[in-house]
Formats: structure tokens, sequence, C-alpha cells
């Protein structure tokens, strides 16, 4: 695939200060030899000129070190913008790839049961909340690199493609996103729902011990006529159907 326009200008800037660089390595002998006469001529020179040259040949030395340590951080920042591309892609698929990862995770952790859910279950969706946070961080790389790449490519094709890549990321936070408020709202339903069943059982509970208290009460008759035995009776299950 052939090279976008910025790229080749970023080539062409690279293979001259490299060669700018072989140009400054090739002075290197000569300063050599700048260092020979400079020692020669202290001695047939006075004090003030000996200093005056050994500062000139100290600053020659300077601004070649200077000059060499430019063009290498140029020729550095020059391949780092070639790579950044290739950086992109990576960091943009591995990005897609945990938000696929972390939905069936948010999936999981909001879906067991509630009689389990209280201690796994906050303790899990802690790790998941601090990691989305955390990811935060590469979601603006992506964003923001990858509009830098937009503006810089110039072949159509390849401005569509990293448009594309820059969508899907976007697409993708926003879709886990949305997954983890429609869990989040079905989670606090069904913690509601348990709660209210917990309330129910222990009305139930509440019931049942005193439905046991009233049948275990003796019965107390006033005699043993029949009349008096199926009055008893009668005010008993009263009682009961009121309790």
């Amino acid at each position: 695939m052939e090279k976008s326009v910025i790229a080749k200008i970023l080539t062409n800037f690279s293979r001259v200060f490299q060669e700018q660089r072989g140009v400054l390595s090739k002075l290197l002998p000569n300063l050599e030899v700048l260092n020979v006469v400079h020692e020669q001529l202290k001695e047939c020179v006075s004090p003030a000129d000996a200093k005056m040259l050994s500062q000139r040949v100290w600053l020659l030395w300077q601004q070649h070190g200077d000059f060499d340590h430019q063009l290498a951080l140029l020729i550095h920042q020059l391949e780092e913008k070639l790579a950044l591309k290739n950086v992109f892609d990576a960091r943009q698929q591995r990005f897609l790839t945990w938000t696929d990862d972390i939905e069936s995770r948010v999936q999981l952790t909001r879906s067991v049961y509630p009689n389990s859910m209280m201690e796994d279950t906050s303790h899990l969706e802690r790790e998941v909340e601090n990691e989305i946070r955390q990811k935060e961080r590469e979601l603006n790389w992506l964003n923001s690199t990858g509009a830098e790449l937009l503006v810089a490519e110039n072949d159509n094709e390849r401005r569509l493609k990293c448009a594309e890549q820059i969508q899907q990321v976007q697409d993708a936070w926003n879709q886990l996103q949305q997954s983890r408020k429609a869990k989040s709202t079905k989670l606090n339903d069904i913690q509601q729902t348990f709660a209210q069943l917990e309330a129910q059982i222990a009305d139930l509970r509440t019931w049942l011990y005193n439905m046991e208290a009233r049948l275990l009460t003796p019965l107390q008759f006033k005699s043993t006529k029949q009349q008096d035995v199926n009055e008893k009776i009668k005010e008993a299950e009263v009682r009961i159907i009121l309790t």
C-alpha cells in the first residue's frame, strides 16, 4: 500500500537528518586535529591567546555535540510519528477486545442470585468499576490520536478507515455504558424484590409463631356438656381465623 503524503514527508525529513548526522560524524577527525594543533600552539602564544583558543575549541566541540543530539532527537520524534499509526491500530484493537471482555464480566457480576451477591458481587463490581475508570485514559488517547491521524492522513480510503476505527471505539464505549446502566437498574430491581420477599417471610414467620402458640393453648371447658364443648371449639376456630 502506498504511503500517505505525510508519511512520505516525515520519511524524507528523517533521511535528511540522518545524512546530516553523517556529515557531523565526518567532522570528528577535523576536531581531533584541531585539538592537536591547539596543544602545539599553546607553547607559542600568549596566555591570553591560549585561553581564547581553548574557549573556541571547546565551543566547537560543544556545538558539535548539541547539533548531533538535536538531530538524534528529531529523528527519534519522526520515527515515533511514523510508527504512531501502527501503535494506534494495535491499541485500538486491544481496546475493543477489552470492551467485549469487560461487558461479559459486567453481565456475570450482575446476574447472580440475590442470596450470594452481597459480598462477592460487590467485590467484583468494585474491580470492574475501577478498571473502567482507569481505561478512560486509553479512550481519551485513542480519540485524540485518532483525530490527529485523521487530520494528517491525505488518502481518502485511509481517512475513512481511521474514522471508522474512531467510531468503533466510541460505539464500544457507549455500548458498555448502556449495558452497565441497564444491568444496574435490573440489579436494583432484584434487590428491592429480595427485600420485599424477606419482609414477607418475616411476617409469615411471625404469623406461624402466633398460630403455633394459639394451637398449643389448651381449651378450657365450663362443663362436659356437648353445647359447652361445641361453643368452645367454635370460639377457638374463630380465633384461628382472625389470627
